[in-house]
């Protein structure tokens, strides 16, 4: 009887383990997101701008990326600047940065997290320039 009991109870303790490395690892296997937004709308030359990359993985936010960078450049240009970005809160990472000029520019968020590299691209147009 002892030894039928002991049995069972080995079986529920490895079924019980089992259920949870799997309930956990469904949230690993979902991609990283990352959207990129501007505090400020419009956004003008010579003022400082807040860019945002809001990072989640399903419905949880990330707030222990490895890396967060954007890269901006001016469209048909060649020499993007690179920023780092800080954890702002909650999954949001946030650089400030000052367009010298009107145009359109092409933002990319390089975010390394959770075994993820995702680099989504956003293009925003400063300043009475129109897009093309």
């Amino acid at each position: 009887m002892k030894k039928q009991l002991s049995l069972l109870l080995i079986g529920i303790i490895s079924l019980v383990s089992a259920t949870a490395c799997t309930s956990g690892s469904a949230v690993q296997s979902e991609p990283v997101q990352v959207e990129i937004k501007t505090v400020q709308d419009p956004v003008y030359s010579g003022r400082a701008t807040l860019i945002e990359a809001h990072v989640k993985q399903g419905s949880e936010t990330v707030k222990d990326a490895q890396e967060v960078k954007f890269e901006i450049k001016k469209k048909d240009h060649a020499n993007p600047e690179s920023i780092v970005a800080a954890h702002w809160q909650d999954g949001v990472y946030r650089i400030k940065k000052l367009f010298p000029q009107d145009g359109t520019y092409e933002i990319t968020a390089h975010v390394t997290a959770r075994d993820s590299i995702v680099s989504p691209q956003k293009e925003l147009v400063v300043g009475a320039a129109t897009v093309q």
